[in-house]
């Protein structure tokens, strides 16, 4: 997200009394039993900055029916402050919570705490092949190796900047340093192997069928350095980039780079819905999806049906919408979430 994005919702939070709740836009079919033999879309609220109002939205896809407030049902206390992103891993999810300084693991589709740890400002999360979960920080330059079981530290990665997203290919790590402008490849050690240069401010990270990275380069926070937005290929053996796509708008900044293996395709966010074939069929991004006054900030994508969700945080105080969309962008259906719906993520 840009700087512009973080002010407004910085306003938007000291302009509003604490002890006033926000209310539904519309009204929604609010259920409490978890079904576990259901499709749940996973809608990630991150909630306002301060206000402790981060939320799950569990949306049942056979019954149409929603948990509207999925963490406070299964658990005795709230998640907390500022929601970042869910990462699945068979029946168990990690919650990666930022100003809260937390990651929550959790049962699923219950939502149900397992146990929580104290992890400065985390963003993102990936289990390695080695069975560690790797954990990047907003505010502390390290990457943070954790027991999947307990939660416990098991060793600091130091990196040399703010890192996000992350992924393995071939017992390698490569993760999105932000300022920096890289993508940094790390043995499954923690050793630093090379620093790929890519476009201004990487922040998205996806692999494809083919074992091919792609990496989404949103152009920069601030006016007065930006650069043109960059959607790159990067061949995991050799280190090189096999295509790099400028955008033509400098003001374009397109973010929540998804990979869709039902159909082999790229899915982002410029305020509007695009795509692209990873097999370079078709060379520059289509609009697939826009909705007039639209504030999107989410998506994600349905694997097993290739439909793709994307929100709408409206104005950042408000209660949020989740469209849910056909592979080529036909609108199916939508759901109401909470404040700020920011990470998607499909359970079966």
């Amino acid at each position: 997200m840009r700087l512009c994005v973080l002010l407004t919702v910085t306003l938007v939070v000291f302009s509003c009394k604490k002890d006033k709740p926000f209310d539904p836009q519309y009204l929604v079919e609010e259920v409490t039993e978890v079904d576990t033999n259901a499709t749940h879309i996973f809608i990630i609220n991150e909630g306002n900055f301060t206000f402790s109002n981060a939320s799950v939205t569990d949306y049942v896809i056979e019954t149409a029916t929603t948990r509207q407030t999925a963490f406070q049902q299964s658990n005795v206390n709230a998640l907390g402050d500022v929601a970042q992103s869910l990462l699945i891993h068979k029946k168990t999810g990690y919650l990666f919570v930022n100003n809260s300084n937390e990651v929550v693991k959790v049962s699923l589709p219950s939502i149900k705490v397992q146990t929580r740890a104290a992890i400065q400002s985390p963003r993102y999360g990936l289990i390695t092949s080695n069975g560690e979960l790797w954990v990047t920080s907003l505010n502390k330059k390290d990457v943070f190796v954790l027991d999947t079981s307990d939660l416990k530290i098991t060793k600091t990665l130091e990196a040399s900047d703010w890192l996000e997203e992350l992924v393995e290919v071939d017992n390698h790590v490569f993760a999105c340093n932000v300022n920096e402008n890289t993508v940094d490849v790390y043995s499954l050690e923690g050793n630093k192997i090379q620093s790929i240069a890519v476009g201004k401010q990487p922040q998205s990270i996806v692999l494809d069928s083919d074992g091919m990275l792609w990496v989404l380069c949103d152009g920069g926070f601030n006016p007065r350095d930006r650069e043109k937005s960059r959607l790159l290929r990067i061949d995991p053996i050799s280190f090189s980039i096999t295509f790099n796509y400028e955008f033509e708008d400098i003001e374009h900044s397109p973010t929540r780079l998804n990979y869709n293996v039902t159909n082999q395709r790229l899915y982002f966010i410029n305020r509007a819905v695009y795509s692209i074939a990873v097999d370079l069929s078709e060379t520059i991004p289509s609009e697939i999806f826009k909705q007039e006054g639209a504030n999107f900030y989410g998506l994600g994508i349905d694997a097993q049906s290739g439909n793709v969700i994307v929100t709408d945080a409206k104005d950042y105080s408000k209660k949020g919408i989740a469209y849910v969309l056909d592979p080529s962008g036909r609108l199916l259906y939508d759901f109401e979430t909470g404040v700020i719906p920011q990470d998607v993520v499909v359970y079966k």
